[in-house]
C-alpha cells in the first residue's frame, strides 16, 4: 500500500460495488474520504466507524 494521508479521494457511489471497494482501499492508505451515495443511511452504516470518511 501506499502513503495517502495527505490526499482526500471523493468517492461517488461509495455505497456498493466499485465506489465502496474503492472506498475501503483509500481508507486503508490513510487517505480522507469524501463519499457520496444515493442512501445516506447506507453511507452512514458503512463507515461509521471510520474518522476518515465525511458523507
Amino acid at each position: 500500500m501506499f502513503d495517502a494521508s495527505k490526499k482526500v479521494a471523493l468517492i461517488t457511489g461509495a455505497t456498493g460495488g466499485i465506489g465502496k471497494a474503492t472506498s475501503k482501499l483509500f481508507l486503508k492508505c490513510n487517505a480522507k474520504v469524501v463519499a457520496t451515495g444515493r442512501s445516506l443511511d447506507r453511507l452512514n452504516a458503512l463507515f461509521k466507524n471510520d474518522k476518515n470518511v465525511f458523507s
